[in-house]
């Protein structure tokens, strides 16, 4: 006989909202993965549901191509505060939670101090110091059931130097164009 699923939280999750459900990020013994299971629905009425594992990769390679500037990063939290998407591998397999950190840690007050915005559902922007490096961030939580959140930080030097040669170039191209319209009559 096999082992009876209906006890699972995923299991009742999805029986009681009759909705998609995704699971934590857990250790298969293999991989790190998150469940994703859909209710079967007859006549109006629950008949179980289907699920899989899907790899946390997955989520990596979303935000692996989002960033903003050079050293921009994106990051997916859940809704415990650990990283669980993020370009960098490492990050989630040691399971990054600078909330916890924080906690023995105070130098990454500030970056933990966002992340709780983070948790609470919050979207905005904020800034920190990470390492020695002025962030920018902007956030916005992910929506379904998991209170996910995910953030896109740069460096505020990073994105100072960008705004400085932008302004540079519009005043570049005023006194160009200005030099080049007759005055008066």
């Amino acid at each position: 006989m096999g082992y009876n699923y209906a006890e699972e939280d995923y299991f009742q999750q999805c029986k009681s909202t009759m909705k998609p459900y995704i699971s934590d990020i857990m250790n298969d013994g293999q991989q790190m993965i998150f469940l994703l299971e859909v209710p079967i629905i007859t006549d109006g009425r629950f008949d179980g549901i289907i699920y899989g594992g899907i790899s946390a990769d997955f989520l990596s390679d979303i935000v692996s191509n989002l960033s903003m500037g050079n050293n921009g990063v994106a990051y997916v939290l859940d809704n415990r505060g650990n990283v669980i998407g993020h370009r960098d591998p490492s990050i989630v397999e040691e399971g990054s939670n600078m909330i916890e950190a924080a906690k023995t840690d105070p130098s990454v007050a500030d970056v933990a101090a966002v992340n709780q915005r983070m948790l609470q559902g919050e979207t905005g922007f904020g800034a920190y110091n990470f390492y020695g490096d002025n962030k920018f961030v902007g956030f916005a939580p992910i929506d379904g059931n998991q209170k996910w959140s995910i953030a896109i930080e740069t460096s505020q030097r990073e994105l100072k130097s960008t705004l400085d040669r932008s302004i540079m170039l519009t005043v570049l191209v005023v006194a160009l164009v200005t030099r080049h319209i007759p005055c008066g009559n």
